[in-house]
């Protein structure tokens, strides 16, 4: 049996759409974390001529990637969406705290060049976050 035969039968007994809510899920979870230790800093603040100023607190703010057609390198067809969380505070000038999750369909060219591309007819699906924080100075 090989790799691919062994994802496919793995996928056929899991519901799929359920694991895929889930690791979204883990990341908004893991966004709030994140955002609740860098406010708990700005609240933490003393001894800087900083610290007479309000505390930061994160805006978040959703947004959509409407689908596109477009045939890109790595995809003809992509949509999702997430959430930006926005902090502008007086430990950190800006940070930014950003959940996506995205989904479509690999260019023919490309999904040859992705490993499981061609087995899954170049459909693909991610979810994850970044971070960004700049010191104040």
């Amino acid at each position: 049996m090989t790799a691919n035969s062994e994802l496919v039968e793995l996928e056929g007994s899991i519901n799929m759409t359920d694991l895929k809510q889930e690791a979204s899920s883990w990341f908004y979870d893991l966004q709030n974390q994140i955002c609740r230790g860098f406010e708990a800093l700005e609240d933490e603040l003393t001894g800087t001529k900083f610290s007479r100023q309000e505390p930061g607190r994160f805006e978040k703010t959703p947004w959509v990637r409407d689908s596109s057609s477009k045939d890109e390198h790595a995809g003809q067809s992509l949509s999702g969406g997430g959430t930006m969380a926005i902090m502008r505070g007086r430990v950190f000038e800006k940070v930014g705290v950003n959940v996506s999750k995205v989904h479509g369909q690999f260019s023919e060219k490309f999904r040859k060049e992705i490993p499981g591309g061609e087995e899954s007819d170049g459909a693909f699906w991610a979810s994850g976050i970044s971070l960004v924080a700049h010191m104040r100075s």
